[in-house]
């Protein structure tokens, strides 16, 4: 009697490892002995052979999903900071300032094979399986692929919401999905003080992602 606990694992003989090529410049500036301090940099970085968990046909593979190299993915973007000594009384007291914000724009270049998108690394659903992120030219990694809604007003002044027929056929199916809006967000920012005074500091930091969305996956 032969006995099987459980299926083959997925597989892909054409896997390969990702390859990342990185161009950096930079300046670094210190002045008032060191009392302000500070960098700008400007990063340009391309991915090529992107590893994705891919959906495959049935009957293709031991699983539904399976680790592929599915095209290529480009990032650019500053960076820049700026440090300060505030107060400097020596072991009394001390107070130190950092401040940083970086800009990017991540966006993928390249789909492999026929298709023109494809699912995204982002686990967010519609309850029924279908992924809602998605890989496609052009747009950033995991952009959002849903439908798009607007807010209308009813004569007696209350507002509802209803979804847009993109293509105006009259109705509402898959092909009114829009990409629109990203999880990643193009700027992220720090803040960071410290108080010294003689054997005693206190510290804060502060960060922020501005202009990244999230999906209400209720």
């Amino acid at each position: 009697v032969l006995y099987i606990s459980d299926r083959p694992n997925a597989y892909n003989l054409k896997l390969t490892w990702e390859k990342t090529t990185t161009y950096n410049a930079g300046i670094d500036f210190a002045f008032l002995n060191n009392r302000i301090s500070g960098s700008v940099d400007y990063y340009f970085r391309n991915t090529t052979d992107l590893l994705n968990n891919v959906t495959v046909a049935m009957g293709t593979n031991f699983r539904k999903r399976v680790m592929s190299n599915i095209g290529s993915l480009q990032n650019q973007g500053v960076e820049f900071s700026i440090n300060a000594v505030a107060i400097d009384l020596g072991k009394k007291f001390k107070w130190d300032l950092g401040y940083n914000v970086t800009w990017n724009e991540n966006k993928i270049t390249k789909i492999n094979g026929e298709e023109t998108m494809i699912d995204g690394w982002g686990t967010a659903g519609d309850g029924f399986g279908h992924s809602i992120q998605k890989f496609a030219v052009g747009y950033a990694t995991n952009t959002f692929y849903l439908y798009e809604a607007k807010k209308g007003t009813r004569e007696d002044g209350s507002h509802y919401w209803y979804i847009i027929d993109q293509d105006n056929d009259s109705k509402i199916n898959e092909q009114d999905k829009v990409l629109k809006h990203s999880p990643v967000a193009p700027v992220t920012m720090g803040f960071q003080t410290k108080f010294q005074f003689y054997n005693f500091d206190l510290g804060l930091s502060f960060r922020a992602n501005i202009g990244n969305y999230v999906f209400n996956n209720v």
